[in-house]
């Protein structure tokens, strides 16, 4: 028989819940968007930066018009094996100023933890309404649920979007996704 000493470093304190204990809704924050929203130049708006360019006025063709005042919302929707659990639910509308874009809005779910399977999935697309009502989309991702080792994700969490492209889960690589990560991310737990 052998005795653990609570002094050693083999000993490790831990307690853990399994899902199914979680008889509640999945919700999540959507707190805020951070960084430039990036827009589509239009064939008018390309006429004038090249006479500008042309001009000697500007010296690049890599410019990005940007919309001081975005009017966008968030879709979000769980999948697990690039099945949809639930339907897209989308963000309030917010109509933001001043480059300040900050929901602290909490979603629910028609779904409990304990109903989630450890490749469940969380797909965000953020969404943009020009001047002309037009609808386009700003960028997408997915965000995994549980970690490799099944832990489930909880605290705030940075996410990437994919600029000009919905979230999706059907290519979602769990393995890339988490290769991906910055020093930043770390800090951020």
């Amino acid at each position: 028989m052998t005795t653990i000493d609570k002094n050693s470093s083999n000993f490790h304190d831990f307690s853990y819940y399994t899902t199914d204990g979680l008889d509640k809704k999945v919700s999540i924050s959507i707190i805020e968007l951070e960084g430039k929203l990036f827009c589509e130049q239009t064939s008018k708006g390309r006429m004038i930066l090249d006479s500008l360019i042309s001009e000697g006025l500007l010296d690049t063709n890599h410019i990005l018009l940007t919309d001081p005042d975005p009017e966008i919302y968030v879709t979000v929707q769980i999948w697990t094996d690039s099945q949809p659990l639930t339907l897209p639910i989308q963000s309030s509308y917010r109509p933001f100023v001043n480059s300040t874009r900050v929901w602290n809005e909490i979603v629910e779910f028609p779904i409990k933890y304990k109903d989630l399977s450890f490749n469940s999935i969380l797909a965000f697309t953020v969404w943009k309404y020009d001047k002309d009502s037009n609808l386009s989309i700003v960028g997408g991702n997915c965000f995994p649920f549980f970690s490799k080792k099944n832990k489930f994700k909880e605290g705030k969490r940075r996410i990437k979007l994919n600029k000009g492209a919905p979230a999706d889960p059907f290519t979602f690589d769990y393995a890339s996704f988490s290769k991906n990560r910055t020093r930043l991310d770390s800090i951020e737990k």
